[in-house]
């Protein structure tokens, strides 16, 4: 079942990365005027694009804990309960480590690097108290496209360890659902 749930999660990887390079999908998020999304030496420009904006947005340092993903910011914390395969998948991440055969994070970070995508960083969003969801998005650059997609929290934050990129929480969350640590 799990290995089914795996694959199936790689082809639609892999078919959206398909329709990325064709650039199908870039579109979402650049500009209607000219004059391109990158400002100085070719760094993506916020006040042209807001999806770029860091504003109130925490910078946060990721580590895993039993079934657990552990942000924290300064002197608070904010732990998000996911299931074990992910905060695995996270782990190996932060270790660099391929556990046997590349798992579809493995896989998904080499796909973004031979087709010449940037992730430019994660942010993680909101938190649904209703439904208990988590939700984030992952913003990648290619060239001067930019796209911001939508994704699950352990799946965003599991590509931006192994590619390095950071990763960021509302202020606001972490206000209210983070714990102080100090």
């Amino acid at each position: 079942m799990m290995r089914g749930f795996v694959l199936g999660a790689l082809l639609g990887a892999l078919v959206l990365l398909g329709v990325l390079a064709a650039g199908g999908l870039w579109s979402p998020v650049a500009p209607a005027a000219s004059g391109g999304l990158l400002g100085v030496q070719g760094v993506p420009d916020a006040s042209r694009v807001p999806e770029l904006s860091l504003q109130g947005l925490l910078r946060v340092n990721v580590s895993v804990s039993s079934s657990t993903i552990v942000l924290t910011s300064g002197c608070r914390q904010a732990s998000m309960v996911t299931l074990q395969s992910q905060v695995d998948s996270i782990s190996s991440g932060l270790d660099r480590v391929i556990q046997g055969r590349p798992n579809a994070h493995d896989v998904l970070k080499e796909v973004v690097e031979g087709y010449g995508i940037q992730v430019l960083f994660v942010k993680v969003e909101r938190f649904d108290r209703e439904q208990g969801a988590y939700y984030a998005r992952i913003l990648l650059l290619q060239g001067s496209r930019i796209l911001s997609l939508d994704s699950k929290p352990s799946d965003a934050i599991a590509l931006a360890v192994r590619l390095g990129a950071p990763v960021y929480m509302t202020q606001a969350m972490m206000d209210q659902l983070g714990e102080k640590i100090c």
